[in-house]
Formats: structure tokens, C-alpha cells, sequence
């Protein structure tokens, strides 16, 4: 591999919408793109999903590893061919280990069958007192724990479908009054 090519081998990129046009495509092969991380508006439906997919492959002349953010409640990418979870401060404590390791189970195969290869969740931040209200649905671990199992046992579920493990974890996120963007959330 060329350095060029070594280096645009470790971009992940977005796209602005469902389809990939020619122009897009050149673009792709000329930065030598290793990575996509879809968003809501890349999706309409987990066929025309697998389309994007393999048109992105073809004009990189490779797979490109698919990375999601996938965590549930509000931040989930695909308005069909996954479960609607909620979010993982629910999950986290709400549910038993067990029932947060099959939702990982079950997650990994859902974002699997769509073409995905990496899930940035589940998301593990940790909140203390004070903390912003408006990611308070995001992580897993609450202020009445200083760590709960439930975001290991998401990933064991992962593991178990075969996927290496990742975690999102921001642990600042949790010591923030305000995060950039609570102005926007209403």
C-alpha cells in the first residue's frame, strides 16, 4: 500500500444522504476511504441500506468497515430491521444481567444482518451529581452506582455474536453542567 492509501485506510466517513452518487463514489476512491459511519439520513429501509453498502465497496474497491453509533432510546440510526431498545440508563437499570446480555445478543445480530461491523455502544459514561440532564438517557452507569455491570454485560452479548467488543465511553461526560449542545435540546 502506498501511504496515501495506508492513510485514507483509517478515515471513517459520513455521506449527506441514501444514495451514493458517481461524484461521491470518485471521491471515496480518491481519499481511499476505509470507514463509514452512517446516520439517520443514509437510511430508508435495510435494503436500500445493503445497496449503499455494497456500491461503497465497489467504489472503494474493498469492504469498508461500518462503524454505528447504536445505543438505543434517541440514538439509533435505522428506522427499521432493528428493535426499538430503550436507552441504556434504562436498560441499566431496569434490567437483570442476563436480559442486558441477550439485548447485546440481539443488537449484534440486527446490526450485523444490516451490513454493520462495529457498534460505538453500548455507552458507559459516568454520571455524578450535577450532571447534564439531557444526556442523562445515554449511559448505562447512574449517580446511584458507581458502576453497574450492565454495559459489560451489553458487550458480552455482543461477544457471544461474534463481535469484538467496544465500548462509548466519555467519563468526563458525567463531571459536565452543560455539554455543547444542551442549548439545542428542548
Amino acid at each position: 500500500m502506498t501511504l496515501e492509501e495506508l492513510i485514507g485506510a483509517t478515515l471513517v466517513v459520513g455521506l449527506p444522504g441514501t444514495r451514493l452518487t458517481d461524484e461521491i463514489a470518485g471521491h471515496l476512491r480518491a481519499i481511499h476511504a476505509g470507514g463509514f459511519i452512517p446516520f439517520a439520513r443514509n437510511f430508508e429501509s435495510p435494503e436500500q441500506f445493503r445497496e449503499l453498502l455494497s456500491r461503497m465497496n465497489e467504489a472503494c474497491g474493498r469492504d469498508v468497515l461500518v462503524m454505528v453509533d447504536h445505543e438505543g432510546g434517541r440514538v439509533v440510526r435505522f428506522s427499521s430491521g432493528v428493535t426499538d431498545f430503550p436507552d441504556a440508563l434504562s436498560v441499566g437499570a431496569s434490567q437483570g444481567p442476563d436480559d442486558v446480555r441477550r439485548q447485546g445478543e440481539i443488537e449484534a445480530e440486527e446490526l450485523r444482518a444490516l451490513g454493520v461491523h462495529v457498534n460505538l455502544a453500548p455507552c458507559v459514561d459516568v454520571l455524578v451529581a450535577g450532571s447534564d440532564p439531557g444526556s442523562a438517557t445515554a449511559p448505562m452507569v447512574a449517580i446511584r452506582s458507581s458502576f453497574r455491570p450492565s454495559g459489560w454485560r451489553a458487550s458480552a452479548g455482543f461477544r457471544a455474536a461474534g463481535w469484538r467488543r467496544a465500548q462509548n465511553i466519555f467519563p468526563v461526560l458525567g463531571r459536565c453542567r452543560r455539554t455543547r449542545t444542551s442549548s439545542f435540546r428542548r
